[in-house]
């Protein structure tokens, strides 16, 4: 489905953009705990991410299968 795969493609902007506040946050010495704290959320957008395309990728191939019978 391309549903999924424009959502696993946000899903990943969404983490690289928690990745940068991170990197920011860890640089500022008063901001570390925080900055640890978004590089987690960003892992977790990541994996969500991976999730959908995989997702996708089953239903594509779940799909080429029915259209063959």
């Amino acid at each position: 489905m391309k549903n999924h795969r424009i959502i696993s493609i946000i899903l990943y902007c969404v983490a690289v953009v928690f990745y940068v506040i991170a990197v920011l946050n860890i640089m500022n010495e008063n901001m570390r705990t925080m900055g640890i704290t978004y590089l987690c959320i960003g892992s977790t957008w990541f994996c969500l991410g991976s999730l959908y395309l995989i997702k996708s990728k089953k239903n594509d191939s779940d799909e080429e299968e029915n259209k063959d019978k």
